[in-house]
């Protein structure tokens, strides 16, 4: 079997919130609402999107955002890695579970998709992301 290159965003989502990390308090972005939630993100530079963010006052979150070219994901990132630096920046004196929380966070790039990831200090939302890649035999390329 040949290794994939393309993922379905929605099963890629699915099989996140199926997980115990993701499965409860969990709402669904707009699309629309992708570029004031994140700073820096165009919508005309993303072709596919799937952002979720926690309604339990915690800062648990994952998105998958495709971009429509290497150039745009390179932006892309730029703008998630700003993101979490701006969240890490501002839960560092203001609540320290929330700090190690996002101590955990990732961003992954593969082809022209990002992957933001905040989970919990073990890294458990990461894991998930490998998981998945695992059970779809997806090509892992930078």
């Amino acid at each position: 079997m040949q290794p994939k290159t393309k993922m379905d965003i929605n099963k890629f989502s699915e099989f996140l919130l199926s997980s115990s990390v993701y499965y409860k308090d969990m709402k669904e972005l707009s699309i629309e609402r992708i570029e004031e939630h994140y700073s820096g993100v165009t919508l005309s530079d993303v072709s596919s999107a799937k952002v979720f963010v926690s309604t339990d006052d915690t800062t648990r979150e994952f998105a998958i955002l495709e971009a429509t070219s290497t150039h745009n994901a390179d932006m892309i990132q730029s703008a998630l890695s700003s993101y979490c630096n701006e969240l890490v920046s501002k839960y560092e004196t203001q609540d320290s579970e929330e700090y190690d929380r996002l101590q955990g966070y990732s961003i992954r790039r593969t082809r022209n998709y990002v992957i933001l990831i905040i989970s919990d200090s073990y890294g458990s939302g990461n894991k998930l992301v490998d998981s998945y890649f695992d059970k779809i035999h997806y090509d892992k390329k930078e």
